[in-house]
């Protein structure tokens, strides 16, 4: 994720490796655990920026959702042909990896062939 940080105290702050002056604004890529660290910095203003025409032309967006499905409603979205098993697999293996979920999705595709 993208976010903008703004170091509103009077000294130079280092984390993640990267130096933030005083007074002034950067724009970095972080993952989830180090926006947690940049965000706990009592001088940083955090702002995260919203980049939707990106994930909507990628289409992560939809498969993160998915990946935030437990098991059972992961297969009901399959089941309803919102999705192809194939295509499911693929998403699964790229994200959680849950092994049970894959084995239940190649039981489904065996069963449709």
């Amino acid at each position: 994720m993208d976010v903008k940080v703004y170091n509103k105290g009077k000294k130079s702050r280092e984390r993640l490796g990267i130096r933030f002056e005083p007074k002034a604004e950067r724009e970095i890529e972080v993952s989830s655990k180090e926006y947690i660290t940049v965000k706990a910095v009592k001088d940083f203003n955090v702002e995260i920026i919203e980049e939707e025409e990106e994930k909507e032309e990628s289409g992560e967006d939809g498969k993160e959702e998915l990946q935030e499905l437990n098991i059972d409603e992961f297969i009901n979205h399959v089941k309803d042909n919102d999705i192809d098993i194939d295509e499911a697999i693929a998403i699964e293996v790229a994200g959680k990896n849950r092994s049970t979920l894959l084995d239940q999705l190649e039981d489904m595709k065996k069963e449709d062939e």
